[in-house]
Formats: C-alpha cells, structure tokens, sequence
C-alpha cells in the first residue's frame, strides 16, 4: 500500500552506500571516574530505548573528554544503534533539536547521507523484520555483537526522499499518538 502520488520503483541498497558514517564511540580514558554531573551529555546503550532517547539517567563527561572522543560526537536526526548486549538492537533517531552529545562504545552511530531520511530508515530497524536481521548479524562468543560491516551490509528497500520523508511523518505521527494514549 502505498501514497497515490508515487509510483516510483524502489531501490534496494546497502546501509553502508546510503550512510555517510557508521560508527561507535568509546569509553573515555578513566571510565565511569570521568562522568560529571554537568558537561556534554554521554549517551549509553541504556539511553537508547524504544524508538527514543531517553535522558532520565544521563551522565556527563567533561568538554576536554569530549575533544579527545570528535569521531563519537552525536547529532541532531543520526540513528542510534545499541550493538552489544541484551539491548541490542533498540535504536532511536536524534531529535532535531539535539544540543551536543557524545556515544560509548556499545552504541552505533549511523549518520545516512543527504537524499536519506532517518526517519524513515529507523523504523525498519525497531520491526520485526529489523529486529530479526539483528539477531541473525550477531557475532562474537558469550556475548552478542554487531560489527560495523555487518551493519554497513543490511540490505533495505529505498524510494526516493520526497516518499521517504511522508512515510516518515505518518510513522512519526502513529508513534505520538501512540505515546500520548
């Protein structure tokens, strides 16, 4: 089922050829002694959670931390991949008004480029179909795991931007009102 205005064939591409960047962070140098009450907001898999990014138990890390960790700094519409542990899986996209944040290593950066929209792509992600490629990328022994080239591999189904984007807001929409209930 599809919106009448488009009649445009899918494509189906890889997540590596339509992301700029797929990444994770790192635990600063010092671990948990770093976190301070105030800083750059430091997002963990736990803050990752059902299509959104929850603050509630936030942690910081100081301005120079984040300066040695610039390759995990975190944007406004990247989507948040937890990759290891019982979390894995559960994404969220960043909201548009997003300050400044950086990512541990146990979260995934996946900034798509220009003619992609992450709110479209994400929802693949959170499905059953999604949530099912997941379990089948998982590597590592006793303890589940996505690597970056797994990830850049997921094949998905595309249309053009202009059908991504109303795709997006209707599922955007169906999700507040969901929230809201």
């Amino acid at each position: 089922m599809r919106f009448p205005e488009f009649t445009e064939e899918w494509e189906t591409k890889k997540l590596g050829e339509i992301a700029d960047k797929v990444n994770s962070g790192k635990t600063p140098l010092g671990g948990e002694a770093v976190y301070t009450k105030e800083g750059v907001l430091f997002i963990r898999s736990q803050n990752v959670n059902n299509d959104g990014l929850e603050l509630d138990n936030s942690v910081f890390i100081p301005e120079s931390v984040n300066n040695q960790m610039k390759n995990s700094i975190v944007r406004s519409n990247d989507i948040l991949l937890n990759i290891t542990g019982a979390s894995l899986g559960r994404s969220c996209v960043v909201p548009e008004d997003f300050k400044m944040g950086n990512v541990n290593q146990h979260v995934c950066i996946i900034r798509l480029k220009q003619n992609y929209n992450p709110r479209f792509v994400q929802p693949i992600f959170s499905s059953y179909k999604g949530q099912n490629i997941f379990n089948s990328l998982q590597t590592g022994s006793g303890r589940e795991g996505l690597n970056f080239e797994s990830i850049k591999g997921i094949k998905l189904s595309i249309p053009q931007k202009n059908e991504q984007v109303k795709i997006g807001k209707l599922l955007s929409l169906i999700d507040d009102r969901i929230s809201t209930q």
